[in-house]
């Protein structure tokens, strides 16, 4: 692959066909005209070829509906794709919003997060990943208020709450961690690695399988939920994990959202926060596990 880069073009015409019912070629061509973009069928054809070729999604047409739309059996990581699509069109757009429109900021109110802390470091992780390289830096640990030293061989980054975090294997040691690259510095490339990725692949997917990134050793299990039909809305605008099914109760009015997760610390988090939206049905030690933390909660008010 040479340099793949998302154009204008290309974020429209995926971001409309994931949201058109099968748009014909005709109506990809109509939509890209009202954006003031004009193509040949011929460049769309190229432009799915491109798509395919540089991002592994695959558009294919079907005859039945006679339009396009994206098979995901035959896609790569659909979910993280289109996430990474987001971002680039926030950034278009705010991009071309401030050069035009100095005072657009003023009309943009933004969480008071430190959500862009240590992003000069995803360049150099991204580099060392692709190239196999060893990485150093100093770590700083919120909790003790130190700093220490670290050399790792690193294997992914992942995102959550709009921060990130890379995970690697540290020298010396035969076991994963993670590291927020809000709180790295001093970062140098090293050494080609001499961990095998494929050593630690088991633990490496666990990740797709929680929320957030605290990993523990709890199996895998399908967590079911209660909730009414409002906050089903606002759960399946805004999942909590991507295995998330939502299912008709037999209550009018309800349904039963379903997970296939690891449940962790931050999952409980998750639920904690729905508590007056939602209950746990199943499985039954996590819906006692809850009940404990909600009693925990109450506790500490009751007197």
């Amino acid at each position: 692959m040479s340099n793949p880069s998302l154009s204008k073009r290309t974020i429209l015409l995926l971001n409309f066909i994931k949201n058109k019912h099968y748009p014909s070629k005709s109506e990809v061509m109509e939509y890209l005209k009202d954006q003031d973009i004009v193509v040949s069928e011929r460049t769309i054809e190229r432009e799915l070829k491109s798509i395919r070729n540089d991002f592994g999604i695959e558009i294919s047409h079907c005859r039945k509906y006679r339009g396009y739309y994206i098979n995901e059996e035959e896609s790569v990581d659909i979910i993280s794709f289109f996430k990474y699509l987001e971002l680039v069109s926030i950034s278009e757009i705010f991009s071309e919003g401030l050069m035009s429109d100095n005072k657009l900021k003023e009309y943009i109110l933004f969480e008071n997060t430190p959500v862009l802390n240590g992003i000069e470091n995803l360049s150099p992780i991204l580099i060392a990943i692709k190239q196999g390289c060893k990485l150093s830096f100093e770590h700083y640990n919120y909790y003790k208020d130190t700093k220490k030293q670290y050399t790792i061989s690193p294997l992914m980054i992942k995102e959550y709450l709009n921060r990130w975090y890379v995970i690697g294997v540290v020298d010396g040691l035969n076991t994963i961690r993670i590291f927020g690259i809000d709180r790295l510095s001093d970062l140098k490339q090293g050494d080609l690695m001499t961990v095998i990725r494929k050593d630690f692949e088991e633990d490496l997917n666990k990740f797709s399988n929680i929320v957030g990134v605290r990993v523990n050793e709890a199996s895998l299990e399908n967590i079911v939920l209660k909730t009414h039909e409002k906050h089903m809305r606002y759960l399946k605008s805004l999942p909590l994990h991507q295995s998330q099914y939502i299912l008709p109760d037999t209550e009018s009015g309800y349904y039963k959202v379903g997970y296939n997760i690891i449940p962790n610390y931050e999952f409980d988090i998750q639920i904690l926060k729905m508590s007056m939206e939602v209950e746990v049905l199943k499985p039954e030690w996590y819906r006692n596990h809850i009940k404990a933390e909600i009693e925990k909660i109450y506790n500490k008010y009751k007197d």
